[in-house]
Parts: C-alpha cells; structure tokens; sequence
C-alpha cells in the first residue's frame, strides 16, 4: 500500500513538472489582427494575389484562350507565358528575384503554361552557346526571339502613415496577365497587407 501511496505521489510530481515546462500561451490583440511587425516582405504576403492569378489562369484555360494565343504544336498543346517584370515601387529594398523564382515555381506546378525563360536566361544561354561554339559559329538567342502568347507583369506600391511613434505600412501587390498579339489584359489579381513599426 505505502509502495502504491509512493507512486501515486511520484507520478503527480511528474505531471506538475512536465506542467510547468510546457508552452505557454499569450493572448494576441484583436486590433492587430494581420498586422506584422517586420521589415522584410515575405512571400506568404504575395501569395493572395498569385493564387487568385493560378485560379484565373485555370478559368481562362477551361474556357478557351483566346485565338491569338498562339499554342505549342507538340501536345499537349499549351500556350507560352514569360514573367516580365515585377516593379518595386515601394520605398523598401526587395528582393525581386526572389519573388519572379517563386512566383516561377507556383507556374510550373500548376502545369497549365509552358514557362519561357526571360531576357537574362536568354543571355546566359547565349555565353554558353558561343563558348562551347569556340567559334562563335552558332548565333545566339535574341531576348525577343520567344513567340510567348501570354506576359506576366507585377507591381509591389506602398503609402506610409506616421502617427505618433508608429509608422503604418500599407503595402499593395499587383499582377496582370497580358495578351502581347494585340496587347490585351486578359485577368488582374492583387492583395493588400499592413506592417506595423514602433520608430
């Protein structure tokens, strides 16, 4: 009985140890509901926008693209789309790059588009090809040598509001998808997201 009673105590010790080292929990401030106290852009607050662009691209795929898209011929017959440029029109430093590859990546995966590479892989693979040429025999690729259907174009703005010690960050992501045959916008998505900052 007393080895049972010894137990019973360790075991309780155990649990009110194990209690005390556990998470703890804060309880966040509803008025700061999406708002971040960071810096940096993440990708996660683009991604609104690029899903709403997957969604119309995949509408735009189910109902027929227009007749000037241009499709491969080899199937399955898809048109081609290039990221153009992503603006930073923001007073903040990003890294756009970044983004494009994302934003890349979220393409591919979605496997509707045929991805053609922009005027800096054109040049890269232009190098390579009159290097291993040793001769330059083989002429390289023109930047506007793709016959892509479909332009990606994106646009990264923001407003700020000082208030006291507080500066607000309004931040707005844009993209279109633009028919370049006779330069029509064919679908447009954007979200908005806020940062917060003592100063």
């Amino acid at each position: 009985m007393r080895s049972i009673h010894a137990l019973t105590l360790a075991a309780l010790a155990l649990m009110t140890l194990a209690g005390c080292s556990g998470p703890t929990h804060s309880v966040e401030d509803p008025e700061a509901h999406g708002v971040i106290d960071a810096d940096a852009i993440g990708w996660n607050e683009l991604r609104p926008a690029v899903d709403e662009m997957l969604s119309e691209i995949a509408r735009l795929n189910a109902q027929g693209w227009p007749s000037q898209v241009v499709m491969t011929p080899e199937a399955p017959h898809k048109p081609q789309l290039r990221i153009h440029t992503i603006q930073n029109r923001t007073r903040s430093r990003l890294d756009i790059q970044m983004y494009k590859n994302k934003l890349n990546n979220a393409l591919v995966k979605q496997g509707i588009v045929y991805l053609v590479s922009d005027a800096h892989d054109h040049q890269a693979v232009s190098g390579e090809r009159d290097y291993s040429d040793s001769g330059g025999t083989t002429q390289g690729i023109d930047a506007n040598e793709d016959a892509t259907g479909l332009v990606l174009q994106g646009e990264i703005s923001d407003s700020i509001i000082d208030q006291g010690d507080v500066r607000q960050h309004d931040f707005q992501f844009n993209l279109r998808l633009i028919e370049t045959t006779k330069n029509r916008v064919l679908a447009v998505s954007d979200t908005e997201f806020r940062k917060k900052k003592s100063r």
